[in-house]
Parts: structure tokens; sequence; C-alpha cells
């Protein structure tokens, strides 16, 4: 029996190279190192997307950080000053209200990003169980596995 070797996963592929058999010990050897460098390679490219991935997602939360916290500097700034100039406490409610509504859209953007970045801790800790989760999902992926 035919293995496509094309069909199978990093995972797979390791293993089928084990549990075939060879004419000697050394094409054994050669054979088991290719493939095990092969299946490294994807899954070290994998382990690089999802760093790549998790490098964005922090710079946005900590984007989004500053921009909520330089907000709220300036908000508690603004209303000491207007309430100290004598301005209307009704009318400065309503304007704060208004930053209020962004600020919480931020912190809600937080969270979001939060709950991705949690996510990524996950896979990334096993990126290849992370990988063939993803290709079972997804079998159209496996056509671009070339061994």
């Amino acid at each position: 029996m035919t293995v496509n070797l094309n069909a199978l996963s990093p995972r797979q592929l390791k293993q089928a190279v084990r549990e075939a058999t060879y004419p000697n010990s050394e094409v054994e050897r050669a054979t088991i190192a290719a493939a095990d460098s092969a299946a490294d390679a994807v899954i070290a490219r994998h382990t690089g997307l999802l760093n790549a991935d998790a490098a964005e997602r922090i710079e946005q939360g900590g984007s989004l950080l500053r921009v909520a916290d330089e907000l709220n500097s300036a908000m508690l700034h603004d209303v000491r000053a207007q309430l100290q100039s004598g301005a209307n406490p009704t009318a400065l409610a309503a304007t704060y209200q208004r930053l209020e509504t962004g600020v919480q859209k931020m912190v809600a953007e937080l969270r979001q990003e939060a709950a991705r970045a949690e996510l990524l801790a996950d896979r990334l800790e096993s990126p290849e169980d992370d990988y063939e989760r993803l290709i079972e999902r997804l079998p159209a992926l496996r056509r671009g596995i070339q061994w």
C-alpha cells in the first residue's frame, strides 16, 4: 500500500516514516531526518505566524491603552479647568457622558484584544497541536503541504 505523504499532517508524516520499512538503517535515518526537518519547518512557519499575530495584538492593545489613558487624563484636566472657570456643571456632565461613551468603546475593544491574546497564548503553548487542529478544521490547507 502506497501512502500519499502530501495528504499527511506534519505529525502524521513523522509517524509514517517511522513505521515504514527501509532497505537499510542508513536510508531509514536519512529519510526520518528529512521528514522531521520538513515537518519541523512547517510548524516553525506556523509558530512564526502565531508570534507575528501575538505581536500585533500586543501593539494594538498597547495603542488602545495609551489612547484611553491620554483621553482620561485630558478629560480630567479639562473638567477641572472648566469647573474652576465657572462652567455650567450640567453642560459639562453632558460633554463628559459623550466622552465616556468613547471610553467605553475603547474598553470593549481592549477586552476583545485581551480575549484574542488569551486565545493566541493557548495556541502558542503547542503550535504543533494548533496546526493539527487547524488543518482538521480546514482540510483545504493540506493541499498546500508538499513533502
